[in-house]
């Protein structure tokens, strides 16, 4: 399995963070990637470990022990965070939504740069990407 971008928004700031769409990138990678792996099936993940794709950022090579243990966090707290995984100096903070089946169709995803990020906010981030996600999935009638 491998994700790709099909919506962003991005501020005028000249600090961007560009999205490329449509474009495949590594599913063991950012908080992006990572908050949709951890909620596919065994088989699925195992697939991307064998892949062992690198960083996209830097090249670093996958730790299948520590992707691991980061999906099993990922899947009791609910969201994903990471940090310079897909770009430097920038923080991930993803929420997955999933259709009325219970199967993960996508996220919401907000990406800071470090020198704004603060880590007493990440409860009140997340909070607002949950909200988000449950008024999205209600929209799709996967309430």
């Amino acid at each position: 399995m491998r994700n790709h971008f099909s919506l962003s928004a991005s501020p005028s700031h000249p600090l961007r963070y560009a999205i490329l769409h449509n474009r495949l990138q590594p599913s063991s990678w950012g908080a992006t990637a990572r908050s949709l792996l951890a909620f596919l099936s065994p088989e699925e993940i195992q697939g991307v470990i064998r892949r062992a794709e690198p960083s996209p950022l830097n090249g670093r090579p996958l730790q299948s022990t520590e992707l691991r243990r980061a999906l099993a966090k990922i899947r009791e707290q609910g969201y994903a965070v990471s940090y310079a995984e897909r770009a430097p100096e920038v923080h991930g903070i993803a929420v997955p939504f999933f259709d009325n089946q219970g199967q993960v169709r996508g996220n919401l995803t907000l990406t800071i740069p470090d020198f704004r990020f603060d880590s007493a906010k990440l409860p009140e981030w997340v909070a607002l990407l949950r909200e988000s996600v449950t008024d999205l999935t209600s929209r799709f009638g996967w309430s």
